[in-house]
Formats: structure tokens, sequence, C-alpha cells
């Protein structure tokens, strides 16, 4: 069994980074971290290529937080409803707003990198908000350079 899953890495690895590296900028619990940690060994050992390992990562990451932002911008009104029908979701709908109107593109950058496990969210807080597209995309992509490179 190792060997096949060895096996797998060496030719589906950067799919898989990608794919998980999306998925983990919806919110969904998969481990993009770890994967990225290992996928830098394996690029080490000569099983995958670094190159293809970093654009991967940082394709993933950038088009899963604009995925995340445009999800909530298209379905904003739907999404904002939902959040205020219950107090705690209203509650944390209401801090978050109110974070994004205070520390702006900044939020965006800090999140997805310094104080990840937010992340995620504030992509859809940043849709939710009507935060523009424009300042989201290029804090998003400045942030995803320094995650992918400290990686």
């Amino acid at each position: 069994m190792p060997e096949t899953a060895l096996a797998l890495v060496a030719d589906y690895g950067v799919i898989i980074l990608f794919c998980v590296t999306f998925l983990s900028c919806l919110a969904l619990p998969v481990p993009s971290s770890i994967l990225m940690l290992a996928s830098g060994s394996f690029a080490a050992t000569g099983d995958l290529d670094i190159v293809h390992v970093a654009v991967a990562a940082f394709a993933g990451a950038v088009l899963g937080d604009n995925t995340g932002y445009v999800i909530a911008r298209l379905s904003g009104d739907h999404m904002r409803g939902w959040l205020d029908r219950d107090p705690k979701r209203a509650a944390l709908h209401n801090k978050g707003a109110a974070f994004m109107t205070k520390w702006g593109g900044s939020s965006v950058f800090f999140s997805c990198w310094l104080v990840a496990p937010p992340g995620p969210y504030i992509n859809y807080i940043s849709g939710l908000t009507k935060f523009t597209w424009a300042r989201f995309a290029l804090w998003g992509i400045a942030v995803e350079v320094v995650w992918v490179g400290s990686m």
C-alpha cells in the first residue's frame, strides 16, 4: 500500500495539491498546510518539481479565494438573510463586516497568512460587504505569494 501511495504522489501530487489548496480557501476541512510541507519534501527529493508545486499551490489558493468571494457576492442577499435569522450568526456577520470596514485589504492579507484560520471566512465576508473585487484580488495575490513562498 505505501508504494502505491508514493507512486500516486509522484504522478498526481501537483493536481492533488491544487485541489486541496482550492478547497481549503472555501473553508472545507482539508490539510492544505501539511500537504504544502509534504509537497516541498517531495520536491526536495526529486519526486515533484518545485516550480510545479509552487504554481499549483498559488493557483489553487488564488482561485479558491476568488471563488469564495464570488459565491458570497452573488448570493449576498440570500446569505445575509440566512445569517441574520439567527442571533449568533448575525453577531458574527456584524463583527466580520465591522472588521472589514476597519481593516480593509490588510484583513485579507493577514487572515490568509499570519492568522490563517479565519482566511476563508474573510473571503466570504469580503464578498458580502461588497469589498471591491480588484482590491480583494490584489491583496489576495500578494498574500498567496507570501504564503507559497514561506512554505
